[in-house]
């Protein structure tokens, strides 16, 4: 019985089996006559702390290996939930790179922030020109007022913007 905790009072002083016993963790105590009651109460209440402090941290124990069962099957779940992700992202890249339409993001103040090949084959510009600036650096002055807020309006709303409908 593992949990019990002992408590021995005697009157034989065998110093090798009493340490041996305590070592071992068999006994809590060994208290040799003559005994104080009083002295005797407070060992029996730090024996009963003692065993309710093991029990907790049994518990505590447990639970702890209940969580950590739990997150393991969540991230062994969020892992597979990466993977899927990374492979869709890794489709609409080789999509993106491989389209002759002229794809590119900007950030919500417009900046560029995404550019595929695309964009430097037709508009001339390199992408590392085209990186960090507003698509105002296409601006000819060939458009009229209505082009640019319709182009404005899509980018600020995060939908695509057609030139040619």
């Amino acid at each position: 019985m593992p949990d019990v905790v002992r408590i021995i009072l005697t009157a034989h002083e065998e110093s090798k089996v009493l340490l041996t016993a305590i070592n071992e963790g068999l006994v809590y105590k060994f208290i040799l006559k003559p005994w104080d009651v009083d002295d005797l109460k407070i060992t029996i209440d730090n024996a009963a702390e003692r065993h309710n402090l093991v029990l907790q941290n049994r518990k505590l124990l447990d639970d702890l290996g209940c969580i950590h069962t739990a997150l393991k099957s969540l991230n062994n779940g969020l892992e597979c939930i990466v993977g899927e992700r990374t492979a869709e992202l890794l489709k609409f890249e080789t999509a993106i790179k491989g389209t002759q339409d002229w794809v590119l993001i900007t950030d919500a103040d417009g900046v560029i922030t995404y550019a595929n090949q695309s964009v430097s084959d037709i508009s001339g510009y390199s992408i590392d020109a085209i990186m960090g600036q507003k698509p105002s650096v296409w601006k000819s002055g060939s458009h009229d007022v209505t082009f640019y807020e319709d182009l404005w309006q899509c980018l600020r709303a995060g939908q695509p913007f057609a030139m040619y409908s």
